[in-house]
């Protein structure tokens, strides 16, 4: 881990010809200016231009169009390339890296690296203003150390420089030139780092910029010399890279974790049987629906991966542009600020971090996030939307506590509660019809291969004991067993009901002949007795099923005791097996019995007179609305004794939390009624209740199942 960590250091602060803000042997056209070419056709020369950033002044470059100066087209044509470079550096990074460098440092380090780079940056931004080039000074960005050169110079001479030094402005040096040189004299020498600060630097000129091969740069510059020379470059001098070296620092002092292949493969589900379960929407249900707060829509993938990240689990989402990556991404945004989470969003493309922002923009959240595509030009920004969030917090104390937001809340939380009451009965189902536990198959499976129309035998009450991985020898035993039974099961078979002499002795046939002598005469004995008690006679097979069922039969009477089961037994008598369902009559009084919940059905009304008084209801609670129509209602309206005594028969107060009452109570009646007629249907269910209180329901859908 320590040498990755080092190797992408090193890239950072990379000391090739690739890294422009350390080794810049020569200007290239369209990402640099050498500022010196402005010496003959800036009123101040190149000298005043640097002046004018020192004083954190605009000033004005050159004609953007001059027809009789070629020199002044030529470095016109190079600010439009470099206005053209920055530009799509910002729309495509968000960045704003155009600076001047000035003074420069040339040498090497003591390792023999070669340097030549700006040691301090002015930010800029070029503009034509009135058909000439104007130079302004950015705001909110001010004067900042070469950061890249002073970490390469701590990194290659083992030294420490302080963050603050590093880090350091200079809004408090004097905007005088010959002031700002000296102070920065005085701050160099104090500081652990050598530096030649020749006169030169002082003289009030500025320098060409001397291009450079590889070969000459060395033979010209000795090791671990450096030397200060006063050139300006104006350029591209990405500054992104350098500020991340600290943290590359701080990861390789620390002893938190040593290798990365660990570090991820802990956070690796190593248990095969664990990862299997990991398909599609392991994660759905393991999140309360009240607990997520997304207000953007989403399909079950995008659910099961914020589910998961709640969970506390790191996700990779991939997928095509337009497949939702944004819309997940709102939505976990959404979900972490309201739960008073900070949030970081990063993105190499600024186009993709504006869609982010423009889509939580529409549901207001734009307030509560913060666009940073320059960590330098964005600061004031950033600022002023905090203030404005601070200056508003009593004004959303106010809108949390009204009650337009505690209703909203209400229905929020009783939503979210019927979303996952639905979802555990959809898993029920599910379950059910996935469930292999039981016999090796899903109920699923057997429907989709089975044959309605081929032959079967019923396994209703025995199918738990047959197995699917098993069925196939028990088929095979079965059709040999059926082979023997055709021929030992025929009524002439002599040896149909034998049994097995293997055991047997010489004694054990002298009982078994005393035992034949004594049948005749015991059978007809018993016979007479069972004839005597049911009023037929019954045979020896007769016999051994009823008391292989006596316990069954025991139940059966004692349940026959009661007059009305016995009544409905008697009537359900006539009806074939697969009509008489219990499965159905237990359906039907589930959803008959949802009727009795919350505030119940109305039940001082005729099932005839529904319908009517659900009309009068509606006529007065529309008539409420208006106070005209409600005085209107109260003086001439017939329905209103009608309304008077339902209410007062459902104890109900005559206001609007009554009516709504009734609403929902009327509501409850008619599914009621409903499922009334659909038992009504079933010409083997008798004895409906014709009173409709809740107790008589549940002791008749009890005794009919006991019928059953």
């Amino acid at each position: 881990m320590r040498e990755i960590l080092k190797s992408y250091l090193k890239r950072l602060s990379n000391l090739s010809g690739n890294n422009r803000s350390l080794l810049l042997r020569r200007l290239t056209t369209d990402q640099f200016l050498d500022l010196y070419d402005l010496n003959s056709i800036h009123p101040g020369g190149t000298f005043g231009i640097i002046s004018d950033l020192v004083a954190v002044k605009s000033t004005v470059l050159c004609d953007f169009l001059d027809s009789r100066h070629e020199e002044t087209n030529m470095v016109s044509r190079r600010l439009k390339r470099l206005q053209r470079m920055d530009n799509f550096l910002r729309e495509e990074r968000g960045s704003k890296d155009l600076y001047v460098g000035w003074p420069f440092v040339k040498g090497k380090f003591s390792d023999g690296t070669s340097i030549r780079c700006p040691l301090l940056f002015f930010p800029v931004s070029i503009e034509v203003r009135k058909e000439k080039w104007v130079m302004t000074p950015r705001k909110h960005e001010g004067i900042t150390f070469n950061k890249a050169f002073f970490l390469a110079y701590a990194h290659y001479n083992q030294l420490s420089l302080h963050d603050d030094f590093l880090d350091r402005g200079f809004e408090d040096f004097d905007d005088d030139m010959t002031v700002f040189r000296t102070s920065l004299y005085q701050l160099l020498k104090e500081s652990p780092v050598e530096i030649n600060f020749n006169q030169e630097n002082f003289q009030d000129s500025i320098k060409a910029f001397k291009a450079y091969k590889k070969e000459d740069f060395e033979k010209e510059h000795a090791t671990g010399e450096l030397k200060m020379f006063p050139e300006a470059v104006l350029g591209i001098f990405p500054q992104s890279g350098s500020q991340l070296v600290p943290d590359y620092t701080t990861l390789l002092e620390s002893s938190s974790f040593n290798d990365l292949e660990a570090f991820f493969a802990e956070r690796v589900i190593k248990d095969k049987a664990v990862m299997k379960g990991l398909r599609k929407f392991s994660f759905l249900e393991s999140v309360e629906e009240e607990k997520m707060i997304t207000p953007f829509k989403m399909d079950a993938h995008q659910e099961n991966a914020i589910k998961a990240i709640k969970q506390g689990n790191s996700v990779v989402v991939q997928g095509p542009p337009g497949t939702g990556k944004s819309q997940l991404i709102c939505n976990l945004i959404a979900d972490n600020v309201a739960l008073g989470k900070k949030v970081l969003v990063v993105c190499q493309k600024r186009a993709a971090l504006d869609v982010v922002y423009e889509r939580l923009k529409e549901v207001n959240l734009h307030d509560f996030v913060s666009l940073v595509h320059d960590f330098r030009n964005d600061k004031s920004e950033i600022y002023q939307k905090i203030a404005r969030q601070i200056s508003r917090i009593e004004e959303y104390q106010m809108v949390n506590n009204g009650l337009d937001s505690i209703q909203l809340e209400r229905k929020f939380l009783q939503t979210s509660r019927r979303i996952d009451q639905l979802t555990t009965e959809l898993e029920e189902f599910k379950f059910a019809l996935f469930d292999e536990s039981e016999c090796g198959i899903s109920a699923k499976e057997l429907y989709l291969t089975s044959d309605p129309e081929g032959s079967a035998v019923s396994l209703k009450q025995d199918h738990s004991q047959f197995h699917f991985d098993t069925i196939d020898a028990f088929t095979q035993k079965l059709r040999s067993y059926s082979t023997y039974s055709i021929v030992q099961r025929k009524p002439n078979y002599p040896w149909k009901e034998r049994r097995s002499f293997t055991n047997l002795t010489v004694s054990d046939e002298r009982s078994i002949m005393g035992i034949l002598e004594d049948i005749p005469a015991f059978k007809k004995e018993i016979g007479d007795l069972l004839e005597k008690e049911v009023g037929s006679r019954l045979s020896i097979q007769d016999c051994e099923y009823f008391l292989a069922r006596r316990d069954f039969i025991i139940e059966m009477l004692g349940i026959l005791k009661n007059e009305q089961a016995y009544r409905l037994f008697q009537h359900m008598s006539g009806y074939a097996d697969d009509e008489t369902s219990v499965l159905w009559l237990s359906n039907t009084e589930r959803v008959l019995m949802e009727c009795y919940k919350g505030v119940g059905p109305e039940l001082s009304l005729p099932a005839e007179n529904l319908g009517l008084f659900q009309e009068t209801l509606q006529r007065n609670m529309d008539a409420r609305r208006s106070l005209f129509k409600f005085i209107h209602w109260r003086l001439f309206s017939k329905d209103k004794y009608l309304i008077k005594r339902v209410l007062t028969a459902n104890h109900l107060k005559r206001n609007k939390q009554g009516f709504n009452t009734m609403v929902e109570k009327i509501d409850n009646r008619l599914n009621l009624e409903h499922n009334i007629s659909k038992l009504r249907e079933q010409s083997w269910i008798t004895e409906i209740p014709t009173q409709y209180e809740k107790v008589h329901f549940q002791n008749w859908f009890y005794i009919l199942k006991l019928s059953v």
